[in-house]
């Protein structure tokens, strides 16, 4: 777990391999307004997955296949490329994704102070600060969530 002592409004950092980046929020009140502090209100699209042949002949399609992309990216961009997935998925924006922590923030107080991403965007994340405090042992602790999409 990466602690936020310091006010940092973005840290990458490595966790046990995996690249990791974190943007710290200032008082964001809704998900639209999260995902685009923490630079993650772009949006992905399934494109045809293509193999080049032998001896730069061309490309053929994978049949099957498709890629997922961030469209925010040029075409050339190699941080564009997310995964390859099945031609019968259907890629879930992350506006969508998020779309069950608004509900939160409205009727639980619930407050997003951090969001970031893996892998160049192929995983995101929220934090959450929950409203109270909970004991264990004597000590308080403030109540957190992260979600992943």
């Amino acid at each position: 777990m990466v602690a936020f002592e310091t006010p940092v409004e973005q840290t990458d950092f490595t966790e046990a391999g995996r690249p990791y980046s974190a943007n710290r929020l200032q008082s964001v009140v809704t998900v639209d307004e999260a995902l685009r502090e923490a630079g993650l209100d772009w949006e992905v699209e399934k494109i045809p997955l293509r193999q080049g042949l032998p001896g730069g002949r061309g490309w053929v399609n994978v049949p099957g296949r498709s890629a997922i992309v961030r469209t925010d990216k040029e075409e050339h961009d190699s941080d564009r490329f997310l995964g390859i997935t099945y031609d019968t998925y259907e890629p879930v924006q992350n506006f969508d994704a998020f779309s069950i922590v608004q509900p939160m923030m409205a009727e639980h107080g619930a407050r997003i102070t951090h969001a970031g991403l893996t892998h160049g965007g192929s995983r995101v994340w929220m934090r959450l600060q929950m409203p109270g405090l909970f004991a264990t042992n004597g000590d308080e602790y403030q109540r957190e969530l992260i979600v992943w999409a």
